[in-house]
């Protein structure tokens, strides 16, 4: 399998043989199992304290009509607001939770070893597909070849301004230039933290650690 060698202006070098890597079928319900997986390693154990909507004074034969029928416990208050009405007890106002989440419920997801490798490898052979990149929402109109395979020229770029002018060249800077487009989110997603979503677009992959990553 091979891909076109482009030079930093967008121009054809040559033409390079990709990896193994990049003839792994593509196996989407494998990647989706992998990411939320992962995700679910960023969660954190939660629970409620033990004597959470208990910690009422309320009885359940006051007055004391006999133990024939069932009565919902209620509280005890010399005139307080709260005086005469149900507490203790789940399914009233300001009672306990029936079945609260508890710290011991196992949270993190595990995958087996191979096909965490498999859908690693199905992910990134992904990428050399056109079809595939073009149905995550990216604007790739006038590239051919993928994945967009360019000279290590591009190594020792330094300056961001040189940066989107390789894009430019390489007809990348409409994807870029989709993520401006996002607008924050309203409603009960913002209230809890996820007011903006983090587009994907460009990945560089160097060698190494070079002067790219300061750009």
């Amino acid at each position: 399998m091979k891909t076109s060698l482009l030079t930093i202006k967008g121009t054809k070098d040559s033409e390079v043989e990709l990896p193994l890597i990049f003839s792994t079928p593509f196996r989407a319900e494998l990647i989706h199992k992998a990411f939320t997986n992962l995700t679910s390693h960023k969660f954190q154990p939660q629970g409620r304290h033990p004597t959470a909507g208990m910690d009422v004074v309320a009885r359940s034969n006051d007055p004391p009509t006999g133990q024939h029928q069932a009565r919902i416990a209620k509280m005890k208050g010399g005139g307080g607001g709260r005086q005469g009405q149900a507490g203790g007890v789940a399914s009233v106002r300001g009672g306990r939770q029936a079945h609260p989440p508890i710290v011991d419920r196992v949270i993190f997801k595990k995958l087996n070893k191979k096909e965490n490798k498999l859908a690693f490898c199905s992910a990134i052979a992904a990428t050399a597909s056109k079809d595939l990149v073009k149905s995550r929402g990216h604007k790739i109109e006038g590239i051919e070849s993928f994945p967009i395979v360019v000279t290590n020229d591009i190594e020792s770029i330094s300056k961001a301004s040189d940066i989107f002018k390789v894009l430019e060249d390489l007809k990348l800077m409409k994807d870029v230039e989709r993520l401006q487009a996002r607008k924050p989110r309203t409603g009960k997603s913002s209230l809890r933290g996820r007011s903006k979503k983090v587009g994907k677009s460009v990945l560089f992959v160097t060698k190494d650690a070079s002067k790219i990553s300061k750009a």
